[in-house]
C-alpha cells in the first residue's frame, strides 16, 4: 500500500507540473511546510501561479 501511495502521488505531481509552474520554484528557496489536514500531514510545495 505504501508503494502505491507514492506511485499515485508521483502521477499527481507529474500532472500538476504539466499544468503550470510556481514562480517561487525559480528562486531556489525551499517552500515552507504547510498542514493539509487535521491529522498532522504536511506538504512542502510552492503554489502553482503560472499556467
Amino acid at each position: 500500500p505504501r508503494a502505491r501511495h507514492f506511485d499515485v502521488a508521483r502521477i499527481v505531481i507529474d500532472q500538476a507540473v504539466r499544468l503550470g509552474v510556481a514562480q517561487a520554484d525559480f528562486t531556489g528557496l525551499p517552500a515552507k511546510w504547510q498542514p493539509i489536514n487535521d491529522y498532522g500531514a504536511k506538504v512542502q510545495a510552492h503554489v502553482i501561479d503560472k499556467y
